[in-house]
């Protein structure tokens, strides 16, 4: 079942928390309008990271270089926390296979 949008905002916002509890920000200062690299300095490595835990998290798996690649050259430079609940709920359903398919 798709959960809401304020189930996925808070999830999103409490890995965000516990991905960076050592690093010194307030608890309150991950919201909805928080970048991660501007504002949380989160590297490309953290940002897979962070999928990854939200794919845990929901129990899904899904295709983020949609949300990442402006095209197949280059990748947005940052994201709110919005735009990758926003994609987590437009995409729920549209989960990839468990198994890897053949390109």
């Amino acid at each position: 079942m798709k959960p809401d949008v304020e189930v996925i905002q808070a999830a999103v916002i409490n890995l965000l928390h516990e991905m960076t509890e050592d690093w010194g920000f307030e608890e309150d200062s991950i919201t909805s309008k928080t970048f991660i690299v501007a504002d949380l300095s989160l590297s490309s490595i953290d940002g897979m990271h962070l999928f990854s835990s939200i794919d845990m998290h929901f129990n899904i798996r899904l295709q983020y270089e949609k949300l990442i690649m402006v095209n197949e050259d280059e990748f947005v430079p940052d994201l709110t926390v919005q735009q990758i609940v926003q994609f987590v709920f437009d995409n729920f359903d549209q989960q990839m296979p468990d198994t890897p398919q053949a390109m």
